[in-house]
């Protein structure tokens, strides 16, 4: 979180999770209920095939999780589950509350906050820990005044030249390079290169996206959707080049087949010539990206 005139405020995921003691309370749970032995009872349903489409298999899955409930419902049943829940629910309430105040202290209560419209669900089926999202956000709006942003590019832009930066690449004890997803290089304006925090540089294209609307009510045209950066532009050029010639040999071969052309969201059936046999070759497909 950073104001405009750069007064910053930093709150992680591992500091919410530091202060709502989730992580603590899921062990504990988890060591209660390995010691009334119900992930053993529990791990008896890993032989049989919820999601079978043949009914015999089904019906075993059924019958075997009928047995296993009038077992685990009674070990469910000791008070200490809901206890730790509870706690779990209280510190999380205490996190949210204790975020509120710091924002508040830190700039004002009449404070209003723009957020990125993030979610969790589009990250590519990276599996990392859940973190506060829509939550979170419903509880700020009790208190500030919430405006949503369109992320788009944010964080891949340098704020200052507003080229793409890439990705660092460190070693590990290993000596293995592993890309550092929260640290991006960037070529500055002196054509040295730099490096900078893949959130402090989102939140300051941010702040240049507020500052534009305010003023004119428009968006920097290399952070709308429908604008291309000239670097994607010379690739599509290029790759544009190279379809063109396999299409001009396509065309001066000898045997007729049907080829499927994909160009953008669009698909356009063509005859051509190919130079192979229709046996060796059932369907060429193109994929021309621009």
């Amino acid at each position: 979180m950073q104001k405009i005139k750069g007064n910053t405020f930093i709150y992680r995921c591992r500091q919410h999770l530091n202060r709502n003691k989730r992580l603590k309370y899921q062990w504990i749970i988890k060591n209660h209920k390995d010691n009334l032995k119900i992930t053993t009872e529990e791990n008896k349903l890993s032989d049989y095939n919820s999601k079978s489409c043949i009914l015999n298999k089904f019906k075993e899955f059924i019958k075997k999780k009928n047995e296993l409930n009038d077992v685990l419902l009674e070990k469910y049943k000791d008070e200490k589950f809901r206890q730790y829940k509870w706690y779990s629910y209280m510190q999380k309430k205490r996190a949210e509350d204790r975020l509120i105040n710091d924002i508040k202290e830190k700039y004002s209560k009449s404070t209003v906050l723009i957020i990125g419209d993030w979610d969790a669900k589009s990250s590519n089926g990276i599996k990392r820990i859940s973190v506060p999202n829509k939550g979170l956000k419903r509880k700020l709006s009790e208190h500030f005044t919430i405006y949503m942003i369109d992320e788009f590019r944010t964080s891949c832009l340098h704020y200052k030249t507003e080229n793409r930066c890439e990705n660092m690449y460190v070693n590990d004890k290993k000596g293995v390079s592993r890309k550092l997803h929260s640290v991006l290089t960037f070529k500055a304006e002196n054509n040295r290169l730099g490096c900078i925090n893949r959130d402090e540089n989102a939140t300051n294209n941010m702040i240049k996206i507020v500052k534009s609307y305010l003023k004119d009510k428009t968006r920097p045209l290399n952070f709308c959707r429908n604008s291309k950066l000239d670097e994607d532009l010379k690739k599509s050029s290029s790759t544009l080049e190279i379809y063109k010639g396999l299409w001009n040999k396509i065309k001066t071969s000898n045997h007729l087949h049907k080829l499927f052309i994909c160009w953008g969201a669009y698909w356009t059936k063509v005859d051509c010539q190919i130079d192979v046999s229709l046996q060796e070759v059932q369907l060429c497909l193109f994929t021309v990206k621009c």
